[in-house]
């Protein structure tokens, strides 16, 4: 017991020498610390060590700013009329799509819509809820004071979709030379045929594109070569309203969520691909072809030659879920190349943008995410030779948002569709991104957080992107909304 205590205070007394010679060495340091280093305490920032990924260009002046110019352009859409019921769709949707479905060289306005609450028996708004077509006429005369004149030619035209609209995408399906119109819902999708007239029909039944599931995004594209645009619908969850689940709770990573709001609380539901058979009609393959992508609740779709052989690839952006990547085999099938290509992480994804960011001739991709999620920006490795060789079609991505200034930034943010832009024609790219809130306000269950969008200026491959919006609005502040979709395109010509 004796030699316990003895050897009980030998190591008291080295353990006290030790913490003196630390004391000692600590002040040392600090009293002959150079002039202009930092002494770091718990809890403070300090540049380049504790705020190594933020980006800062206040001293630089954006070259270019944003106008609100809706009502003078003639555009008077309103999305939703009705009150928040805290339904998942209801809070979903909705998109808009640009193309000039009249072929006169000015780009053209869809604007997709929720006409009512999508509870059973609610009433639905067909004259204030429907989707709408606005046509660019581009300046007929000098005193319009924009460059873009905008009228509503919903009626006439007859695409005045009335739903829960999601998304919408233009693409000429039937080789005449100008756009059909495809809208997604949480009900029956419509395929609308341009008669080349000014005029749609509604063609969805006999050309074998119904879907009445919940659909979101949409895309087009000949993925098997043939001269036939092809048709991709993404699905996202079987939502089934019950009275009861309104008081419920469920958790969404360590969130809870009304589980009502909740995309964990339902069951993903598989994908379509319409393959066109040339004759006006579509057989739906997305199972054969191997991308229904049954275990994703997907919310958005791209089309892109990820390696570079001449064949559209898939991308599928998914909630909750794995992100779906797809590697065309040639022959009509796809493989899953989601775990392979590190471009399928498990995260709330919601929108996606595809561009050349590195200019290295390859197409990498931007993915949205949920709030604490940060944003990616999947550089493709493809046609590196760090593996060495590409071999049969090999797909691989990394993520370097971080280090392009695109993913910390994005942290306290819900983000949604997003878009690469050349603003100031400097030949880079830079990046819109609209961000809502999935959360219901503290003083009113009937609304969401409103978000600022992020508009990254692209400052070159030595300074990355920094986010701008905050002084590219000449609106006072009409960019804090609680946004959803996106596009981008050239208003006139």
């Amino acid at each position: 017991m004796a030699q316990w205590n003895k050897r009980h205070r030998l190591l008291f007394r080295w353990s006290l020498v030790s913490g003196v010679i630390l004391i000692a060495t600590i002040a040392w340091a600090l009293a002959n610390r150079k002039p202009g280093e930092e002494t770091v305490l718990p809890g403070e920032q300090v540049v380049g060590l504790t705020s190594v990924l933020t980006r800062d260009a206040s001293g630089e002046a954006p070259p270019f700013r944003f106008r609100d110019v809706t009502a003078e352009a003639g555009i008077a859409f309103r999305h939703f009329p009705a009150t928040r019921a805290s339904l998942l769709p209801e809070d979903m949707g909705s998109g808009v799509a640009v193309g000039d479905y009249d072929g006169d060289g000015y780009s053209d306005l869809y604007f997709v819509n929720i006409a009512g609450s999508v509870q059973p028996g609610a009433p639905q708004n067909a004259k204030l809820g429907k989707s709408r077509l606005y046509r660019n006429i581009g300046s007929p005369s000098a005193d319009h004071g924009t460059r873009a004149r905008f009228v509503d030619v919903t009626d006439e035209a007859g695409v005045g979709f009335v739903g829960c609209g999601m998304g919408a995408a233009w693409g000429d399906y039937d080789n005449d030379g100008d756009l059909d119109l495809y809208v997604t819902a949480f009900g029956e999708n419509v395929l609308y045929q341009n008669q080349g007239d000014g005029t749609f029909r509604d063609v969805t039944q006999q050309s074998g594109t119904s879907d009445a599931r919940f659909s979101t995004g949409c895309a087009w594209a000949d993925y098997d070569r043939d001269g036939d645009l092809d048709l991709y619908v993404s699905n996202y969850v079987d939502f089934v309203f019950r009275e009861a689940d309104r008081s419920a709770m469920r958790r969404q990573y360590d969130t809870e969520q009304p589980y009502t709001l909740n995309p964990s609380a339902y069951a993903p539901q598989p994908n379509s691909l319409f393959r066109n058979r040339g004759d006006g009609t579509f057989e739906e393959v997305a199972a054969k072809a191997g991308v229904a992508d049954p275990g994703g609740r997907s919310l958005s779709v791209s089309w892109g030659d990820w390696n570079n052989d001449g064949w559209p690839d898939l991308y599928v952006a998914n909630d909750v879920s794995n992100n779906g990547v797809f590697r065309n085999n040639q022959d009509g099938t796809f493989a899953d190349v989601g775990a392979s290509s590190l471009a399928a992480d498990y995260r709330g994804a919601m929108g996606i943008a595809v561009a050349d960011v590195d200019d290295d001739l390859d197409l990498d991709l931007l993915i949205t995410h949920w709030i604490a999620q940060e944003n990616a920006l999947f550089r493709n490795m493809t046609l590196d030779d760090v593996l060495g060789p590409a071999e049969n079609g090999r797909l691989w991505f990394m993520d370097h948002a971080d280090e392009i200034g695109l993913g910390q930034s994005s942290l306290d943010m819900v983000g949604w569709a997003t878009g690469f832009c050349d603003f100031d024609n400097d030949g880079l790219r830079d990046l819109w991104l609209v961000n809502g809130s999935t959360f219901e306000t503290a003083e009113n269950h009937r609304l969401l957080h409103a978000q600022l969008p992020f508009v990254f200026w692209n400052r070159g491959p030595e300074k990355g992107f920094v986010d701008v919006a905050s002084r590219t609005d000449d609106a006072g502040g009409r960019f804090r909304r609680v946004w959803r979709g996106l596009s981008l395109g050239a208003a006139a010509l």
